[in-house]
């Protein structure tokens, strides 16, 4: 027992030696670290210019980010123009001043002029927005209006109080919705939901890169075994323990490191333990079917296309 420790002790210094390695232990969480920020920066959102007069009758309105369109204030037409003609802003809105007295008067035409540039795609949707966000505010206004002509103007405070609430507790007509991630789990639960997102790996699939990661840390061990046997390193007694350290360890090390990659995030653990089963034994049993390490470095892409195919495999069984 005692000659196999001393074996382990000797293997992993080795390793640890090999520049070539480390390099590879390095370069898993760099690169994601360096995707991480990439996709941080990467703008998600369209953002749509407005300018009016009465900012504060439309601020509340507009300045709720929901979904995928975001508002922001100018302060003056000019600037709005020149944010949409510089592609700060998808598109940008002027509205007219007095503009609730004039949908409370059927005089909504030419009521908001729109901006665009020639390259802008999505101004139908940011229209649909806005017109939404105008209604929110007008309809109130409409109502306060019949209220007033039916002399109850009493009832208005305890009416725009009463849709307030009901808006928001569910009593009025809605629909539910679902978020669902990429398992097919689905939760009504909005703050869940956006612990899922957070959890969620992004654009790129870093679970595919941390296992092409442990997937060429084995294969570096491979090679060295393959080597080990050609230059006779180790009695035949010992090379099976030999062979499989030398593709354990390095393959343990990847998976730390993809670990480290990943976020530390614990729902990745049976992930990194059945790539680094897989990885183990695939190996194990590769050395054992090609001998050379010449002929192992050359086939090399061919494998880490295999291993792509195999992580497919793992996170559909995971």
């Amino acid at each position: 027992m005692r000659g196999y420790r001393i074996l382990l002790h000797m293997i992993a210094k080795r390793l640890l030696c090999r520049k070539g390695f480390l390099t590879c232990l390095a370069a898993i969480p760099l690169l994601a670290c360096c995707l991480y920020l990439w996709e941080r920066d990467t703008q998600t959102a369209v953002y749509a210019a407005v300018y009016i007069a009465e900012k504060e009758t439309w601020e509340s309105a507009f300045q709720k980010e929901e979904g995928l369109v975001h508002f922001y204030f100018c302060d003056s037409e000019e600037e709005l123009i020149r944010d949409v003609v510089r592609g700060k802003a998808e598109c940008g809105y002027v509205l007219q001043e007095d503009l609730q007295n004039k949908f409370a008067q059927s005089d909504w035409n030419w009521g908001v002029t729109v901006y665009k540039s020639s390259t802008t795609m999505l101004d139908k949707l940011v229209n649909e927005t806005v017109f939404s966000r105008i209604f929110n505010i007008v309809s109130l206004k409409w109502y306060e209006g019949y209220i007033a002509n039916l002399g109850k103007t009493d009832q208005i405070s305890e009416t725009a109080r009463l849709l307030a609430e009901r808006e928001t507790d569910g009593s009025t007509f809605g629909m539910q919705v679902r978020y669902v991630d990429e398992k097919d789990d689905w939760e009504t639960d909005k703050s869940k939901a956006d612990d899922w997102r957070e959890e969620a790996a992004g654009i790129f699939p870093m679970e595919s890169i941390v296992f092409v990661g442990i997937l060429l840390c084995g294969l570096f061990g491979t090679v060295q075994a393959a080597g080990d046997r050609a230059d006779r390193l180790f009695a035949n007694r010992c090379f099976a323990v030999a062979a499989a350290a030398d593709i354990v360890l390095p393959a343990a090390c990847g998976t730390v490191s993809g670990f480290v990659a990943l976020g530390l995030r614990m729902n990745s653990i049976p992930f990194l333990v059945c790539s680094l089963v897989f990885v183990t034994v695939f190996c194990y049993l590769l050395q054992w079917i090609v001998r050379k390490k010449e002929v192992l470095a050359a086939l090399m892409p061919f494998l880490v296309f295999a291993g792509l195919l195999g992580c497919y495999f793992l996170r559909g069984v995971i």
